[in-house]
């Protein structure tokens, strides 16, 4: 009888750890704690870019931001530059590369 109580003891002390333990980390995770890094690739979408890029940002607070811009269009460059200037955690880095003849 007493080996059957001091088993149940013991079953319940590692359920107790093991719900602890997985609430500690998933809360972690969900606060985001753990710095990443975010990479958006994007085109011609001037409507939509800032939204995006603002939205990831909010979304990642502990996360650097990186755009990387396939853009000919100079308002979509202006926009990105705007933001960037805004928030020191998203870069922008142009990818377009020159048009061959």
């Amino acid at each position: 009888m007493l080996n059957v109580f001091l088993l149940s003891v013991v079953m319940i002390f590692f359920t107790i750890g093991v719900y602890f333990f997985t609430k500690t980390v998933t809360s972690s995770f969900l606060k985001n704690e753990y710095e990443s890094l975010v990479v958006i690739k994007t085109a011609e979408s001037p409507n939509k870019i800032e939204g995006i890029v603002r939205n990831a940002a909010f979304a990642n607070p502990n996360s650097e931001i990186l755009v990387l811009c396939k853009c000919q269009n100079s308002e979509t460059k202006y926009i990105l530059d705007k933001i960037s200037q805004k928030n020191n955690r998203i870069h922008i880095r142009n990818i377009s590369r020159p048009n061959k003849k």
